[in-house]
């Protein structure tokens, strides 16, 4: 299985709609998508500079519930309990 860390700018693209990677990562059947919790954190900090705070937190909180969460910058590891 293959593991991708996305960046802030894969999530920031993902968010505004405008992104080509929601088809790629259907395409990559056999692998594992997660988001490290700083680059997290920075969405957040563009959600709460935004011009609307409230709809983009509720896209945000949809979006990283799709992703494994890990707290460092290695590739993320879906846990056997979790397959």
């Amino acid at each position: 299985m293959t593991h991708y860390l996305l960046d802030t700018n894969h999530g920031g693209s993902l968010l505004r709609g405008n992104s080509p990677l929601p088809s790629k990562m259907l395409a990559a059947a056999d692998a594992d998508f997660g988001l490290c919790v700083p680059s997290i954190g920075e969405l957040w900090h563009m959600i709460f500079k935004s011009s609307q705070p409230a709809a983009n937190q509720q896209k945000l909180e949809a979006l990283i519930g799709q992703f494994i969460v890990t707290l460092s910058t290695n590739p993320p590891q879906r846990s056997s309990a979790a397959s």
